[in-house]
């Protein structure tokens, strides 16, 4: 195994770890940032190790992971904090959401697209940041007051059932729709590149699901559409001042993923091969065959210490 953590400060100097305890790295669709903790001893040759001297809130920090001098960049971001326990230092980072915590201008806008406000406000925070938004949504009018970037980013997350993610190394932001995203394709046999599972099959057709959009329009007037089967679970999200025609899409586009058959639970492998949230994780099993198909990878954690590089693997809906 092998690794390159790198840490570039504000006035341009590189420092590259040469010593390290342990890396865990989470990503998922369920949250806005991808974190990454980097543990390292409290002590070097029986002195202690400050590396606040260094390494501050807002430097940039570069994660490779490999085998056999093969590196594969597996996170890029920023430091959020270093915390001294008693036997170690543990140094959080996150990844561009930490830019999108800056305070936004008071604004107020009419008939604009997510996109165009998505693109309005990394130019107060970033503009090197390009934006690919796959939903063709637009407002009727939308309040930004006393908010941050993060603060609009949730809102979206929450409210458009989307995945909101940063591409830090190519400067993009994406916001799609959960399980949209195809970012490659892996295989995966539970008796050759899997070291542990817990994996449960469920149906979607044994799944009664109602989707509840509610909006109101510039004049205050309620909109509400409804997608599913009533009396099973409910999803309740209220998106605002948005097209009638973008709720009914939005509402179906969201029912159909929920109803999806899906794996619930985890499964580890190693860092080979290598796979985010957004890739297609095709499963081999042929101890339990109703499980073998293409599953959406909704979320990811990398653990690198001394022990050896592993991966647990979240899978989602079944897409094939």
């Amino acid at each position: 195994m092998c690794y390159q953590v790198s840490f570039k400060t504000e006035e341009g100097k590189t420092y590259n770890l040469n010593l390290l305890d342990a890396i865990e790295i989470e990503r998922s669709v369920e949250k806005l940032a991808a974190t990454c903790k980097i543990t390292l001893p409290l002590y070097r040759f029986n002195a202690p190790l400050f590396v606040q001297e260094d390494i501050k809130r807002g430097t940039e920090v570069t994660v490779c992971l490999g085998y056999d001098d093969k590196l594969n960049e597996e996170f890029r971001g920023y430091v959020t904090k270093i915390v001294y326990n008693n036997s170690s230092i543990v140094i959080e980072c996150e990844d561009a959401l930490f830019l999108y915590r800056k305070s936004l201008e008071n604004e107020q806008f009419q008939d604009i697209t997510l996109k165009e406000l998505l693109v309005h406000i990394s130019n107060q925070i970033d503009p090197t940041y390009t934006i690919d938004c796959k939903y063709d949504l637009t407002y009727e009018t939308f309040t930004i007051n006393n908010k941050t970037g993060y603060d609009i980013l949730k809102q979206i997350q929450n409210t458009l059932a989307a995945n909101v993610w940063f591409d830090t190394m190519n400067k993009v932001l994406y916001v799609v729709l959960v399980y949209v995203d195809k970012l490659g394709d892996e295989k995966y046999s539970m008796h050759q590149n899997v070291e542990t599972s817990s994996l449960e099959y469920v149906r979607g057709a044994d799944k009664k699901v109602e989707v509840i959009i509610e909006a109101t329009d510039s004049n205050g007037t309620a909109k509400q559409v409804k997608v599913g089967d009533s009396g099973g679970d409910q999803l309740s999200l209220k998106i605002g001042n948005v097209k009638e025609k973008d709720i009914q899409e939005l509402a179906e586009a969201i029912w159909k993923k929920k109803t999806s058959d899906r794996l619930n639970g985890t499964f580890t492998g190693w860092l080979i091969p290598v796979v985010t949230p957004g890739y297609t994780a095709t499963i081999i099993d042929q101890e339990y065959p109703e499980r073998t198909g293409s599953y959406y990878v909704a979320g990811v954690k990398t653990k690198f210490s001394a022990s050896g590089g592993v991966r647990t693997i979240e899978p989602g809906i079944k897409l094939g």
